[in-house]
């Protein structure tokens, strides 16, 4: 009867330790996942704050570009670096080949005297 009771008392002292041991494992993996848990949210307010940020300096620079095509802008800048509008005799169109094999920016022009075939 003895052995009996203390194989039992070993027994649940046994199961007492296992189950420990697993709350113990459990409660880790939890810490460990709540740890994970937090540090991702920090970087999710992270790239949240960025993304804000950068979509007031894009709006701004929406802005700032709207403001440079503004052609009033321009014009008035122009005018007061002395600049005029082409007169007619100051215009010429030049017409050049195309080729398959290069892109427009291997085409060039001859400008002699500021006219092409002006003989």
């Amino acid at each position: 009867m003895m052995r009996q009771v203390r194989r039992r008392e070993r027994a649940s002292r046994i199961l007492l330790l296992v189950l420990a041991g697993v709350l113990f494992t459990g409660l880790f993996m939890q810490i460990g996942w709540l740890s994970e848990i937090s540090r991702q949210s920090k970087q999710n307010d992270a790239l949240s704050r960025e993304i804000t940020e950068l979509s007031a300096t894009a709006d701004n620079l929406r802005v700032a570009l709207s403001r440079y095509h503004n052609l009033e802008i321009i014009q008035q800048k122009a005018e007061q670096l002395g600049m005029t509008l082409p007169d007619s005799s100051q215009i010429r169109v030049i017409s050049l080949p195309i080729s398959i094999n290069q892109g427009t920016s291997a085409q060039t022009a001859a400008m002699n005297g500021g006219e092409e075939g002006a003989k």
